[in-house]
This record gives C-alpha cells, structure tokens and sequence, in this order.
C-alpha cells in the first residue's frame, strides 16, 4: 500500500498540473461606446421626442430646449431678436447707400468724361487748323524773304511775316500743352474710377462681415431661446434622465445613445463586449485569444451557468482610478480583492482588457435575455498552467539564484 501510495504522488507530480488563474472585475459596453446627450446651454425641457429604448436615426430630434429669460419689457430673446432685426435692417440700408453713392460718383465722372472727350475733339480740330495755319506763315515768311533779297519788299514787311510765324508756333504749343493737360485729366478720372470701385468693395466687405457677425449673433440668440438636439449617429436612446418640464443646466447630461455597429443595419441592437480590468502582475500573462469564464452579476452563475468570451486585446497603459467606467467606480476598492493575484493599493492603476462575448444574450428559463451595457460582471482567466513537479521545484530554484 506504501508503495502504491508512493507511486501514486510520482505519477501525480509529474503528469498533474497547477492552473494560476485571476478574478477580474468588468462592465459590458458597446463596442463602438456610448454617445452621451447633453445640454448646450441652461433652459428648461420643452419636449421629449424619444421613448426608452427606440431606434433613432442620424439626425433625429432628441430633445427640446426653451430659454424662459424675462425682462420687464418681455422675453429676453425676444427683445434681443428685435434688436438684432432693426441692426440688421440698417446694414441693409448702408448697402444701399453705398450702392446709391458709388453710382451718382460714377455717373459724375462719366459726365466728366464725356466733356473731357468733347474738349479733346475741340481741341484738336483747333490743333489742325494751327498747324495749317504755321505752315502758311513759313510758306509766307520764305516768300518774303526771297521778295527782301530781291529788293521787291522792306524788311519790316518780312519781320512782320517772321512774327506771324512766331505767333502762330506759339499758339501750336499751346494747344499742344492743352491736350497733355487733358490727357492728365483723362488719367487722373481713371484712377479716381479706379478709387471708387476700391472703396465700394472695402465698404461692401465691412458691411458683409457685419451681416456675418449679425447673422451669427441671431443663430446664437435662437439656440438660447429654442435648442433642438438630434442624434450624431443612429443607436438606440438609453437613460433619459429628465422629463418635459424639468430646469435643466448648461452641460447637464440627458440621455446615453448606444450606437449601431457599423456592418448592422440601422435600427438593430447594438453588439456589446466586455471590458475588464487587470493590475500590472497580471497584465503580462494575458494576451489576445485568451478564453475567459463570465459571471454576470445579473444572473447567477449557479443558477444560468458560465458565459465564455474570447480576449481581443490589451490597453498599452494603465487606467488611473478616476478614468474607470461609473458602473465599477463603487466596486473599485474591491477590484484588489477580486483579483486573485492581488493589486497593490486600491490606488493603483488597471489595464483594460477588450473581450469579445459568445453570446450576446442570455438563456433564461428557455428564453433569450439580452445582456445591457453596464451590466458588471466577473471573469476568470487562466494565467499560467505549470506541471506539479515544477510547481514544487521552482520555489528550491529560486532560492538557489539568489544566493
């Protein structure tokens, strides 16, 4: 019997193992998370669009919001868009102004255009007949100079003809003086187009941008009187924390949005996985493919049995106490105890761990219960599998490398 004894535990050390397995804490979530609704600004509740538990649309009404501010005159909102209204009425008007201004300023320098083209013409018809008139005096000043030569004429007769020629040279370069001044006008009436259109357009974008800051003061004004909030995405409206009716704060939450997955098709349930979370000692022997046990605390494992997940991966860094899901913060102090291997402090901060659930539902009493995000649960992971003979040998090794 000794011998038999004897041979048992051999055989037993060196073909039984040891399983090291950890206990982690958890909560079910959607896989593309939770949206959550709040409220822009303070205001009370107008209308509820939503039911509990509907499918929405992207773009949906959710929610209502009214600003009931009074003043002494009336609505605050109301007073204010009125304000705003005769503001924008008068940047109306000062486009028309500038419109109107800009127009008789250009009608007045085509009006001076055209008689400036007049003068041009006038102008140079009398060059022309300037210019016939010097080549008849030179015609006339070289026939007297050949009738002094000759004797036939005095020489106060040819200077007279000099002097005719003198004067008539004179008057050519005055009127070519006249048209480079005309031409000066001409440019100058150019650029003083050029002005006005210039200060049209500065005067037209100052009025646009203001029209841009009114219209952008009477959006704002109408959100704070009446807030419209739709859905960002499709999903399903969960948690509806106020009624129609109710004085609600700026940033005050109103409901949760589980979105649907992106390969469903719009208006089916959200797919839900499970997040749990694992102290520094044990994040090193978990890794993706690893099978998990899954008590929910919602249904006893006694009682429905254990549900399976697979592990799809890790946080690269750890998740500080305040960055843990609502659901697990009044659990958080036990998380240590829960774990089998042990956190340190309550204090210390948890890797997440990505699991991928068997079933999305559970059987109960034969019909299928759909699990809900938040629900908490407790995994059971098997961390490092050894054979007995090693389990006993390891502790001798050990302390031989230290020494």
């Amino acid at each position: 019997m000794a011998s038999f004894l004897t041979l048992f535990v051999v055989l037993f050390a060196i073909h039984g193992s040891v399983t090291r397995k950890a206990r982690l804490a958890g909560v079910v979530v959607p896989t593309d998370g939770t949206a959550m609704i709040a409220s822009p600004a303070a205001g009370v509740l107008k209308a509820v669009l939503v039911k509990e538990g509907e499918m929405v649309r992207t773009g949906q009404a959710l929610f209502e919001i009214v600003n009931e501010r009074h003043a002494q005159d009336g609505h605050i909102g109301d007073l204010l868009a009125r304000e705003l209204d005769a503001r924008r009425l008068l940047l109306d008007a000062d486009k028309r102004l500038r419109h109107q201004q800009y127009q008789e300023k250009i009608n007045d320098i085509r009006r001076r255009e055209q008689n400036l083209q007049d003068e041009f013409i006038a102008l140079a018809q009398e060059i022309e007949l300037a210019q016939k008139k010097k080549a008849l005096a030179e015609q006339t000043k070289n026939r007297f100079a050949s009738l002094l030569r000759s004797g036939d004429v005095s020489t106060v007769q040819a200077q007279q003809t000099l002097e005719e020629l003198l004067d008539a040279t004179s008057r050519l370069k005055a009127l070519q003086r006249n048209r480079v001044q005309l031409e000066k006008n001409r440019i100058a009436m150019n650029a003083e187009t050029e002005q006005a259109q210039t200060s049209l357009e500065t005067d037209l974008n100052r009025i646009t941008a203001s029209m841009a800051a009114l219209q952008q003061e009477i959006l704002e004004n109408r959100s704070r009187h009446n807030n419209t909030l739709t859905a960002p995405h499709a999903g399903k409206v969960t948690a509806i924390a106020y009624q129609t009716g109710q004085s609600i704060q700026a940033g005050q939450m109103l409901a949760h949005l589980l979105p649907t997955h992106s390969d469903q098709q719009s208006g089916a349930e959200p797919v839900l996985e499970a997040h749990l979370y694992t102290a520094s000692r044990t994040a090193g022997f978990i890794a993706p493919g690893q099978e998990v046990l899954l008590r929910y605390d919602a249904y006893p494992y006694q009682r429905f049995g254990l549900q399976r997940g697979i592990v799809t991966g890790m946080s690269l860094t750890p998740f500080a106490p305040g960055e843990m899901p609502s659901a697990l913060m009044g659990t958080r102090i036990s998380l240590s105890s829960v774990d089998s291997t042990g956190a340190s402090t309550a204090n210390e901060g948890l890797y997440r761990v990505n699991v991928k659930l068997s079933q999305q539902s559970i059987d109960i009493y034969g019909k299928a219960h759909r699990l809900k995000p938040g629900m908490t649960l407790t995994a059971s992971v098997d961390l490092d599998r050894r054979a007995i003979w090693q389990w006993i040998v390891d502790p001798l090794l050990a302390s031989s490398q230290k020494r």
